[in-house]
């Protein structure tokens, strides 16, 4: 049996030297190791600030759910921390399983899940857009989240007629502030910036006070919908990643290496 086409697209060799570059990785404690080993093996340097913290958090009406999973007839896992808090629980039986991204398809895969549905793109639009979802009219949903969160995805499943559960396995709590070392040296300690997620970018800012040597350091997104964000923010100086995975963020930390030279 093959390698899937979701985990070769993870895998990844370095597309540029990135000559030094300081990069400021914001991924929560745990989650970061990835991104930082390709950083440091292409050639950069990493400065690390997470910008959320992840606590588990499972009711037992939500464990219920997911013992009962075999029940729905679509699970919907919208992250890798969706699974990595769930999976303890899960009965998946003959659910069709839908990953909402490829690092959320690896970590169910690892979990000896089968995953039968990624969506091309890796967002809730992404895969209300795949031909492949089908009619749903009558389908039975549980989406598997964090607390709180887009309504966009169970919106727009039900106004297509499922019936939309959720189960709630996580909750994203405030990060600690920046050591005063780190914002009073930014300028010599960070070239670049990646953040994945609205809430991790408005922690950015809260946390910084909006230090304008913050706002004004290049900053690598994931989305249109963040760079609206960062804009309105006011940020500077923004570059779009394809997709939030290592290989597509080296490339557009590459770009970024060729705009300094």
């Amino acid at each position: 049996m093959g390698v899937p086409d979701y985990l070769l697209r993870l895998m990844s060799d370095c597309p540029c030297e990135l000559n030094g570059l300081k990069v400021l990785v914001t991924r929560p404690e745990g989650q970061a190791e990835a991104l930082s080993s390709a950083i440091l093996d292409c050639g950069g340097k990493v400065e690390r600030l997470p910008l959320l913290a992840i606590e588990p958090n499972l009711s037992e009406t939500d464990r219920g759910k997911l013992e009962n999973s075999h029940t729905f007839s679509d699970l919907v896992f919208v992250s890798p921390n969706a699974v990595r808090f769930s999976a303890h629980a899960l009965a998946p039986g003959k659910a069709r399983v839908i990953a909402i991204g490829e690092g959320t398809a690896a970590w169910l895969e690892e979990q000896a899940v089968r995953v039968d549905l990624v969506p091309k793109r890796s967002t809730s639009e992404g895969l209300l857009e795949d031909e492949r979802l089908g009619a749903m009219r009558g389908r039975k949903v549980l989406i598997v989240r964090g607390h709180g969160g887009r309504e966009l995805l169970a919106d727009s499943l039900r106004r297509l007629g499922a019936e939309v559960e959720y189960a709630e396995v996580y909750r994203r709590e405030p990060p600690p502030p920046p050591s005063p070392e780190l914002l009073a040296a930014w300028r010599d300690r960070v070239d670049a910036m990646i953040v994945t997620s609205e809430q991790m970018l408005k922690n950015l800012v809260e946390l910084t006070r909006f230090d304008q040597n913050v706002l004004n350091t290049p900053l690598i997104l994931i989305s249109e919908r963040l760079q609206n964000s960062a804009e309105t923010l006011g940020f500077v100086h923004i570059l779009r990643s394809e997709t939030p995975y290592t290989g597509d963020l080296l490339v557009a930390l590459c770009k970024q290496v060729t705009r300094q030279e």
